[in-house]
């Protein structure tokens, strides 16, 4: 474990959780994603198990949002919310939401993403692997391991492994990993294979995104089978299976479109590939198109309501996807975008689906010529 013995963030983070009490309002709030909910339950079972009592409220980001919106900080004060815990979400990226609600609450942000912002408040603890340690890259250390590590030195979380694990292989973020991944495949008695998607560990994995991109009204859904289950099994048989064969055949559907449909641009190793599938499959699809174009920039686009929403990947790295992204989106009202090196995402409003373009070739092309 590449965790230092000692740091001040370290001790913050102590107290911060064994000053936990059945007295206090605590909240959840966590990404949508297989990490989100896997990073999520980890936090969720620590606390239970350091003040006897489970958290009082589970929140998600709504839609297409990848960052807290001013919705929440309304509902976190109506509900009388003394503690939020914010788990695999850049909220450092929306430093007013994190400000407002630090008038009435402790906060914890636990995440791995890039740092955008510091906070001087005292009741806001920000923890990232980066501000800890630099051995492993903070894309490598999916908030699931990261939360896992960081828990298990102030109680016993050791029968969440699987979920630090299940976490690691769906972000991506397994190689540094792989002692720890071979352990937990022989603990649960899974075989390993060269494609960790397919075993018992990486199946729970497709499980839980697919059930999330057939329908984000699964998240909830999602959080509760894994926080009961007490093993991978559990996940296998519950009613999250139901939704993979759908997400699958629409996924294999948009694979085949990329030759016919996508627009490509050869001189700055770019893809660029429009979509309107069933399912909430842009980010998987990314994923997957990425592995199988591992120097190329891919940027995935999908209407969604009256915003467009963007996932980009470059599997070599070559390019920083963050940055990327980030670059695409400034000027355009109500967009946002960011996330890490290898995988970014973002949004931005129909209208400026041109200008969008239009910068984000720019930006290739001016980070291309920098790097």
């Amino acid at each position: 474990m590449p965790l230092p013995k000692k740091h001040h963030l370290l001790s913050r983070y102590d107290s911060f959780f064994k000053g936990l009490t059945e007295k206090d309002r605590i909240a959840i709030l966590h990404d949508k994603d297989p990490d989100g909910i896997c990073s999520g339950v980890i936090i969720s079972k620590l606390v239970e198990r350091l003040r006897g009592k489970r958290v009082d409220l589970r929140l998600n980001v709504p839609g297409s949002a990848y960052l807290p919106t001013p919705e929440i900080a309304a509902r976190l004060k109506r509900r009388k919310i003394n503690v939020l815990i914010i788990s695999d979400i850049s909220a450092d990226n929306e430093p007013s939401f994190v400000r407002s609600v630090s008038k009435f609450a402790r906060i914890m942000i636990i995440d791995h993403h890039k740092i955008y912002n510091t906070f001087r408040e005292k009741n806001v603890i920000m923890i990232k692997p980066q501000l800890l340690q630099d051995k492993v890259a903070p894309s490598s250390y999916c908030t699931s391991k990261f939360s896992y590590d960081l828990g298990n030195r102030l109680c016993d979380l050791s029968d969440l492994d699987w979920l630090a694990a299940v976490g690691s292989i769906a972000d991506i973020a397994h190689a540094p990993w792989m002692d720890f991944i071979r352990k937990v495949h022989r603990r649960y008695k899974a075989p390993m294979r060269k494609d960790l998607f397919t075993t018992k560990i990486g199946q729970v994995a497709t499980v839980i995104n697919s059930a999330l991109v057939f329908s984000l009204n699964n998240v909830p859904l999602a959080f509760k089978t894994v926080y009961g289950s007490k093993k991978p099994s559990d996940v296998l048989r519950s009613r999250l299976h139901i939704f993979h064969d759908e997400v699958q055949d629409e996924l294999d559907k948009w694979v085949d479109l990329l030759d016919r449909k996508a627009e490509r641009h050869p001189e700055h190793e770019l893809i660029v590939y429009y979509i309107e599938p069933k399912f909430h499959i842009k980010s998987t699809l990314s994923t997957i198109l990425s592995l199988k174009y591992p120097n190329t920039t891919l940027v995935l686009l999908s209407p969604q309501g009256g915003m467009i929403t963007v996932s980009a990947r470059r599997h070599d790295q070559k390019v920083p996807m963050n940055s990327l992204l980030e670059c695409s989106v400034r000027g355009l009202k109500g967009s946002s975008g960011g996330g890490h090196i290898p995988a970014a995402g973002g949004r931005f409003r129909r209208s400026d689906l041109l200008r969008f373009r239009s910068q984000l070739l720019d930006c290739v092309a001016r980070q291309r010529k920098s790097s």
